[in-house]
């Protein structure tokens, strides 16, 4: 676990910005058809972040719904993903200066990695060994 004050302040509102150049290739690594990664590609996300005591909430905004991720670091938790229709189990846990949430029993979903760098607030995300990172700006 991370000190605390090795961890970055993520929370607030965060608009993406752009995404990196194998985003494509990421989208195509989740089995997504060419016609549903183009309009991901195009589709504008936003994010808010906010700490209450030790907990975390990730409310991620798309044009299909919202990922709610709330936790509290290095505990299992229920997300409900409304893009797959189901309940997925993560953790949240800090790795120095990057908050990791990763799946627990599904080792095809998704890890994601988000930190602060130059101003933008990275999201990395890996599934199937294909990384991708979107950057946001705070608003």
């Amino acid at each position: 676990m991370a000190e605390e004050s090795t961890k970055p302040d993520l929370t607030g509102h965060w608009v993406l910005d752009h995404n990196d150049e194998n985003f494509d290739n990421y989208l195509q690594a989740l089995g997504l058809s060419w016609f549903v990664r183009k309009m991901i590609g195009m589709a504008s996300v936003t994010v808010d972040i906010s700490k209450e005591d030790d907990k975390i909430e990730i409310n991620t905004h798309t044009s299909r719904g919202d990922l709610i991720d709330k936790f509290i670091p290095g505990e299992e938790y229920d997300m409900n993903n409304v893009m797959r229709g189901k309940i997925e189990k993560k953790k949240g846990y800090w790795d120095g200066d990057v908050l990791v949430i990763e799946p627990v029993e599904d080792d095809s979903l998704p890890v994601s990695k988000r930190t602060i760098r130059n101003g933008f607030l990275l999201l990395t995300t890996t599934v199937k060994g294909v990384s991708a990172t979107r950057y946001f700006k705070k608003k």
